[in-house]
């Protein structure tokens, strides 16, 4: 697995590649020793960051290419499937790193071509940064404090 999250109820979601190099969604519900394998009704070209939003399962997907722009595919999630409930577009994303979703905000590292440092667009909306820190280096993540 790639990346991990819990949703309220203590579920945790993996995603990664399964042995055969595809992309591959598991649930391991609170209190069980067994993963299920979820399917979601969106191909995945690349996993991605995984973040439960309070109301859906997002799930980053940097593509096939590895291009510089990222989609966040939000799931909404029922037993051992996925249905897509939205797509936001992530112009000038590293894809392949970690992202943050806070209140209607996406946080993440821009992409090489973008430039090293972190982005901010709005959520849901998406398209191009509306804010960027610059850094010494291109993050894979970030973390956030509150007062």
């Amino acid at each position: 697995s790639l990346y991990c999250a819990y949703d309220p109820n203590g579920n945790l979601f993996l995603d990664g590649y399964s042995t055969s190099e595809s992309f591959i969604l598991v649930e391991l519900p609170k209190g069980s020793s067994t993963f299920t394998t979820i399917a979601l009704d969106r191909h995945i070209h690349s996993p991605g960051s995984v973040q439960w939003d309070g109301k859906a399962l997002a799930i980053e997907d940097a593509g096939a290419s590895r291009s510089s722009t990222a989609v966040i595919y939000r799931f909404a999630i029922n037993g051992s499937r996925g249905r897509k409930v939205s797509a936001t577009t992530l112009t000038d994303s590293a894809g392949d790193a970690q992202f943050l979703i806070h209140g209607s905000t996406v946080i993440g590292p821009l992409s090489y071509s973008a430039g090293q440092g972190i982005g901010f667009w709005r959520f849901p909306r998406g398209g191009v940064p509306i804010s960027t820190i610059p850094t010494y280096s291109r993050p894979t993540g970030e973390t956030i404090s509150l007062k």
